[in-house]
């Protein structure tokens, strides 16, 4: 009974990674990072959260703030914030000098970060109860949003150790997220998303819009019917990134793009309808064969 009830369980879990076998490979289910371009996908790790132009990465190996990695140039580094901990890298620039966010230890505080060789730089905004680094360009300068205590949040950019704050006219929050290597910003608003530069916004198609490259094609998400659709507007032309077997309602994220077009984020993996029916199938006989242990050891008793 014992090998019957382990084959069952074996069946089961192999059922489900058939399904998968075909295109490129991927456990059964649960979330995975990619990076697409022109229809081909590659995985790595579960979320994806930045590219540069050389096709350095940050993001995590798991959904867990301790995994935070980088592969620079092949070379794969994990990331801890100035504590030690685990941190959230959000956007890496050529110089591979990377931003992102982390939990002030014994504290329920967020503070921003520089990354540079293991050289840290920590960001406060002045006056904010949390701070969020999004992105950095060439030239060092960091993208983000503060969140205040009395006025909602407020985007912000900062280099050389000044902060310049981003409010949208009329509206009570304002996120920023992405920056690109000519000084344009993209973010979000409670009256849409834009682009900001020099003092001027101006709005774009994609409802989140968290990363932005030279050529001003822009990485995102818009909000679906079943969940969040990632999207690419790519020389003006709105296109949906659909990872294989992502499942329509789950959601699929797109966080940064490159110069080359190489955008990365992450998503949900689900198993195919027949993987489901062998899993249903597989759970099904496993509850029969405890039903019949438990029907033997009665009728031993």
């Amino acid at each position: 009974m014992k090998k019957l009830f382990s084959a069952i369980a074996t069946m089961a879990t192999v059922a489900a990674g058939q399904a998968f076998a075909h295109g490129p490979p991927l456990p059964a289910y649960g979330p995975h990072g990619y990076v697409y371009n022109s229809g081909e996908f590659t995985f790595i790790g579960q979320s994806l959260n930045g590219i540069n132009n050389n096709g350095s990465i940050v993001g995590f190996t798991e959904v867990d703030p301790e995994s935070a990695f980088s592969d620079i140039d092949g070379v794969f580094n994990t990331i801890v914030d100035p504590d030690g901990d685990g941190a959230s890298p959000n956007g890496i620039n050529d110089a591979n000098v990377i931003v992102g966010y982390f939990t002030v230890k014994n504290s329920d505080h967020y503070s921003g970060f520089i990354d540079s060789g293991g050289i840290y730089t920590t960001l406060d905004v002045p006056g904010a109860v949390g701070t969020y680094a999004y992105g950095i360009d060439n030239l060092g300068e960091v993208s983000g949003t503060a969140e205040m205590s009395r006025v909602g949040s407020v985007g912000f950019t900062y280099i050389n150790g000044i902060y310049s704050l981003i409010r949208q006219p009329g509206a009570y929050d304002t996120v920023v997220l992405g920056i690109n290597n000519l000084g344009v910003v993209v973010g979000l608003s409670s009256l849409g998303s834009f682009e900001y530069q020099n003092g001027v916004f101006s709005s774009v198609g994609i409802t989140e819009p968290f990363a932005i490259n030279d050529k001003g094609d822009i990485a995102g998400i818009n909000l679906g019917p079943h969940g969040d659709l990632a999207v690419a507007e790519i020389a003006g032309v709105i296109t949906p990134i659909e990872p294989p077997r992502s499942g329509y309602q789950h959601d699929a994220l797109a966080y940064g793009i490159n110069n080359a077009d190489d955008i990365v984020g992450g998503f949900i993996a689900v198993p195919e309808p027949a993987a489901w029916m062998m899993m249903l199938v597989g759970v099904a006989m496993i509850g029969f064969a405890a039903r019949r242990r438990r029907e033997g050891a009665t009728l031993a008793a």
